[in-house]
């Protein structure tokens, strides 16, 4: 049996709003929705620019303290939104866990609406502006931005169990081998870990944002790189996000596994929206 505070507790909106009676009562009055909900969190939109932060497991809990220690100063130099900490929550109303109000990031997720011309080059500097080096206390993510041989255990059993057509999953396993020999990165720096469309925000078909900086931490920039397939559409995007950013062969190489690696969760998650995203980035890591 778990101990109590590893199980998931009961989140809805009777909740929040107790927890901000509570804790944030000058906002305990502002309009409150469910906004959406993903592996580690769930997200309501309080007011028209905020947002309420709950983590769904012990583990993401601590994610949710690492992101308001380090992403203030992280986002800073980015030139796009990013939902940055506002206010701390405490366990409390029967929650066991801290929790955030954060800034909310106005506009659609780019699985949703997808990005327009352009997004490559902005992606591009983008990242060229948050791949900076990171310091030797920077969170380490054990999942994200690690050598890719200390995720092959899982890529080779969702490959098993991913059912895709013979010549697609080859083409995935050899591109996989090659970002698994390439050169390792050298040396570590600040990373998202997990920029796939439902963590990247657009407004008027443009990059507006980036949301769900939990796996923020100090890693190979290749993780991040695997945006090229996870989040563009079309080869001279992707042009136009190399020549930007200016990525060695040996990141690129990664980077594409690493495409491989989010495809492939995505479709192991067992809900019907990430497997469609996940078969997308297939197509898109495959056939660019």
């Amino acid at each position: 049996m778990c101990p109590a505070e590893e199980t998931s507790p009961r989140v809805d909106s009777a909740l929040v709003g107790e927890l901000l009676a509570e804790q944030h009562p000058d906002l305990a009055s502002e309009p409150l929705a469910k906004a959406g909900e993903g592996w580690d969190n769930i997200t309501y939109r309080l007011g028209r620019r905020r947002a309420v932060r709950l983590p769904k497991r012990r583990e993401a809990a601590e994610l949710v303290v690492s992101e308001r220690r380090w992403l203030p100063g992280v986002a800073r130099r980015l030139g796009v939104d990013v939902p940055l900490p506002e206010r701390a929550g405490r366990p409390g109303a029967g929650y066991p866990w801290p929790w955030s109000i954060v800034r909310w990031v106005d506009g659609s997720t780019a699985d949703r609406t997808p990005p327009g011309p352009g997004t490559g080059a902005l992606l591009g500097t983008v990242l060229r502006r948050l791949h900076r080096p990171s310091p030797h206390d920077a969170p380490h993510n054990p999942f994200r931005g690690v050598p890719l041989v200390d995720r092959a255990e899982a890529v080779q059993r969702w490959l098993l169990d991913a059912a895709l057509p013979r010549s697609t999953s080859t083409a995935m396993r050899a591109l996989w081998r090659d970002g698994v020999d390439a050169p390792p990165a050298a040396g570590t720096v600040w990373v998202h870990g997990d920029l796939h469309p439902r963590n990247v925000v657009t407004r008027g078909g443009a990059l507006a944002g980036i949301i769900d900086w939990g796996d923020v931490s100090g890693g190979d920039p290749a993780v991040d790189l695997a945006s090229a397939w996870t989040i563009l559409r079309s080869e001279s995007e992707r042009k136009d996000f190399w020549k930007r950013y200016g990525a060695s062969e040996a990141e690129r190489c990664r980077a594409r596994a690493w495409a491989v690696f989010f495809a492939l969760a995505l479709i192991s998650a067992g809900d019907a929206g990430h497997r469609t995203l996940g078969s997308r980035i297939v197509e898109e890591v495959v056939g660019g």
